[in-house]
């Protein structure tokens, strides 16, 4: 009797461990199974082209109704001002001055640089913050207890995600619209829009002169879809031919969405450096996801160095690494895969945009608000082709052209430990225990 009590009846050292021993998790159900299984997804080429299309439709939703917002408060001044003009001149007396140059601002690129700068501040940020729901869900490192963590958790994280993203893309974006907003207006004196024959008219005429050809072409006079032989002649000439002058359109694209880009980047970098969100290097544009942030600031604390200490040992440890392709930031990777995926990718994107209004019409030709700004979402969500190209180049760069940086280490590493030696005697000398 007393050996089967002493059988069935557990030690303590078993207790312990009973105890100590963390419960099984439950299986994965609903859609936590579902983006555990599907991790990997993004990272599939068809898998990353939806992905980059999904993303782009979402930021062309708030894109489409803030543009067409201001677009409707300009051309109401507009309007409103012409009036009063049209009604003082037809009395026979002298336009007010007033009613005159707000007829010009509102015609002026102020218009497009406006635009601009609430239809992209919210395109952009929209983009930001599905890619960080993406790296937080579809990491294909992430186990179940990592998915279920980040699915449960989704709703907080989009909150905290804007937090971080919006005050910098409002102070930044902004600026990179008058950039944008001044090529954009270069492109309407480049396309001779009034002069260009009927046949040869791109509905992605420039705004100040929306009359001519604003229609889808595969449309009927009575608003009907029909996809004839014969109009596919029609939407080659405007999207294709060169007296439409695509290239003079995509040339000056280019140019101003570089620049754009740059402008924008840099400024958002640098609001997020003062907010101490930036935990990149201070002169590259990378962004280092919140967890290896948190990773980063804990081996600084491991190492006993403060933020500047650490960034010392940092730039220092860069003076010996400053090759075109090696070392970051770098001028080979800014001129790769900023200045030719930037080429790539919205020359791709005026093509895009002009076929998107070709078959869908110019915006200017929609009677609603909502029609209006459906159709000018849909044609900018085209955006998602420099979305790709930017990620293929940069993937093939940083694949093929940059050096791996793990020679860095030891260099960081002596530097690290001269600094850390300096530190110590420094605190010595103070009285202070090391």
């Amino acid at each position: 009797m007393s050996e089967m009590l002493s059988q069935s009846v557990p030690t303590q050292s078993q207790r312990e461990q009973s105890v100590s021993a963390p419960a099984p998790q439950p299986p994965l159900t609903g859609m936590a199974k579902w983006v555990h299984e599907h991790r990997d997804a993004t990272t599939k080429p068809v898998g990353h082209i939806g992905y980059q299309m999904i993303r782009n439709l979402l930021a062309g939703i708030p894109y489409g109704i803030a543009t067409i917002g201001v677009w409707s408060g300009f051309e109401h001044l507009t309007q409103h001002a012409d009036k009063k003009i049209k009604a003082a001149t037809d009395a026979g007396k002298e336009a007010p001055k007033f009613f005159s140059g707000l007829s010009k601002f509102a015609k002026s690129p102020a218009k497009d640089i406006a635009m601009i700068a609430a239809g992209f501040t919210l395109y952009r940020g929209t983009l930001k913050l599905v890619r960080f729901t993406k790296e937080r869900l579809f990491n294909p490192n992430n186990t179940e207890e990592d998915t279920k963590r980040e699915v449960d958790n989704f709703g907080g994280n989009l909150v905290k995600d804007f937090k971080e993203i919006a005050p910098a893309e409002v102070n930044s974006t902004t600026y990179g619209a008058i950039a944008l907003g001044l090529g954009r207006r270069v492109v309407a004196g480049v396309e001779g829009y009034p002069a260009r024959p009927k046949e040869h008219v791109i509905a992605a005429g420039p705004l100040a002169n929306p009359g001519a050809a604003q229609k889808s072409v595969f449309k009927t006079p009575e608003g009907k879809w029909e996809f004839k032989k014969a109009n596919w002649k029609d939407f080659s000439n405007r999207v294709f031919h060169s007296k439409s002058m695509p290239f003079a359109e995509a040339a000056v694209f280019i140019a101003s969405f570089c620049a754009f880009f740059e402008l924008s980047d840099r400024l958002y970098k640098d609001v997020q450096i003062r907010r101490g969100i930036h935990k990149e290097n201070h002169n590259s544009l990378a962004r280092v996801a919140p967890e290896k942030a948190d990773i980063k600031e804990q081996q600084e604390k491991a190492q006993g160095l403060d933020k500047d200490a650490q960034y010392q040992i940092e730039k220092r440890g860069e003076g010996t690494h400053k090759g075109v392709y090696d070392g970051e930031p770098n001028t080979g990777r800014m001129l790769m895969t900023r200045v030719l995926s930037t080429a790539l990718g919205i020359g791709a994107y005026t093509i895009t945009k002009r076929s998107a209004y070709a078959t869908m019409g110019h915006f200017t030709g929609a009677k609603s608000f909502w029609g209006k700004a459906a159709i000018e979402g849909l044609a900018t969500s085209t955006f998602f082709v420099m979305s790709t190209s930017n990620d293929v180049i940069e993937g093939l760069y940083n694949k093929l052209v940059a050096k791996p940086q793990e020679h860095k280490t030891p260099v960081q590493q002596d530097k690290h430990d001269e600094l850390l030696a300096r530190l110590n005697e420094k605190y010595k000398a103070n009285g202070i225990a090391a």
